[in-house]
């Protein structure tokens, strides 16, 4: 039912009123249109596939497959399988390759056990060469890519382990920063010949922003998208003058990792990593990349006694909304005293480009029937963290409006999207 939107919100409402709000940029701040993007990461991927292998040619469609945009999925490169993770580690569902029919769950038992080997470290966000996590909606479409390079191995009788660093080769090739600078890959130099076909302009956020600085809100962007591809998108999705939106900006932030090394600042000079800033300060036209916790929140805390917003002894309240499972939520929690806002685009049920994904392998808020017994999913599991949980940013917008739109983590259940669990 709809009827836990709005309901026990008191709580989580509180982080709204924190000194500083921190915010993700990818499916937080800029919101992508879903459909193209899949369809583009996916071309993207698949033409550095097939220069390095063009024996694969013939074995990847040309086209996206969009019953593959679910996000919470985990590869397994020993057995070829697509897994869907009970929140103690358990495997609920799992689908070899392609193939639309899921294992049964005897086979399941006998393949996986009681717990997943390595779902200690898949929930934590850690890489492995012998897992793939399909944690974000850039990396849902690789999912479908992949599940065809292991009908190909099945046909030649190959290994599944060599489609990891494959796969890995393919997102650095199109993501990594130089990619953007050298217009090198599909993916940058599409986006940039025609932003808005991949992104929502934003005119309601923008106002919301500007609204929580008046308000006496400090700001802030903490992404770990490169400067120049965060110029792109805020430029097209909130302004040209973005950057005076936000009182501090931080880009390849390196997240989760800035939550617990201690790696330096570095200004931002033409869009490249400059010298290291000894200390950074909270301005409107300074750009930061990389850093850490400590010298993050210690700039925070003199901007807010320097407005007269925080006393000398009084603790420094910090709202962070995005919508990684590890590394704006998981990591946020376990790591600092900040608070979380879950930013879950599934929970939008007129979102037409995961409508596919969902009749398939649910979605991430969703878990299982399995056995006729309901277990919900990691992802379940890890958003159960969060302060408070909503389907855009601007959903905040309408809770200052008095309007239910966002929903208390405490009361997720079966019951609030009965209709989208996965039976298997």
């Amino acid at each position: 039912t709809q009827s836990t939107w709005g309901e026990g919100l008191e709580l989580g409402m509180e982080c709204l009123l924190s000194h500083a709000l921190g915010f993700d940029l990818d499916h937080t701040i800029c919101r992508y249109k879903l459909r193209n993007l899949f369809e583009l990461v996916y071309e993207s991927l698949r033409e550095y596939v097939v220069q390095q292998k063009p024996e694969l040619l013939q074995a990847l469609s040309e086209n996206f497959d969009h019953t593959w945009g679910a996000r919470g999925l985990m590869l397994d490169f020993q057995t070829g399988d697509f897994l869907w993770l009970s929140g103690e580690g358990s495997v609920v569902a799992a689908r070899h390759g392609t193939a639309p029919e899921f294992r049964k769950s005897e086979e399941i038992s006998e393949m996986y056990g009681k717990v997943w080997q390595h779902f200690e470290a898949a929930y934590h966000g850690r890489r492995s060469h012998n897992y793939f996590i399909l944690c974000t909606f850039f990396e849902a479409p690789g999912g479908y890519l992949a599940a065809q390079l292991v009908d190909w191995c099945d046909q030649n009788k190959m290994a599944y382990q060599w489609i990891n660093v494959l796969l890995h080769n393919a997102f650095n090739h199109n993501f990594n920063p130089e990619a953007f600078s050298s217009r090198r890959g599909k993916y940058f130099p599409t986006v940039i010949a025609d932003p808005l076909k991949y992104i929502y302009p934003r005119p309601e956020l923008r106002e919301w922003l500007i609204q929580k600085r008046q308000q006496g809100h400090t700001l802030f962007l903490l992404t770990n998208s490169h400067a120049d591809y965060t110029s792109l998108l805020c430029s097209n999705c909130l302004s040209e003058d973005w950057r005076t939106l936000f009182d501090l900006v931080i880009v390849r932030a390196q997240k989760p990792f800035i939550f617990s090394d201690d790696t330096p600042f570095y200004t931002i000079e033409d869009f490249q990593e400059g010298q290291v800033a000894n200390e950074i300060h909270c301005d409107l036209e300074t750009i930061y990349a990389k850093g850490n916790l400590r010298q993050l929140e210690t700039a925070l805390v003199k901007w807010e006694q320097e407005k007269g917003k925080l006393g000398q002894d009084e603790k420094l309240q910090v709202t962070y909304f995005g919508d990684h499972l590890t590394s704006d939520l998981l990591e946020v929690v376990s790591r600092t005293t900040w608070q979380s806002v879950a930013v879950v685009e599934e929970l939008d049920d007129s979102h037409d480009a995961l409508s596919s994904s969902s009749g398939t392998w649910g979605k991430l808020i969703h878990g299982t029937i399995h056995n006729g017994n309901y277990q919900p999913s990691y992802g379940f599991h890890v958003l159960q963290k969060a302060s408070l949980i909503v389907t855009d940013v601007t959903d905040c917008a309408k809770i200052d409006a008095s309007t239910n739109a966002c929903l208390n983590p405490k009361n997720l259940s079966q019951e609030v999207l009965p209709d989208h669990v996965v039976r298997v």
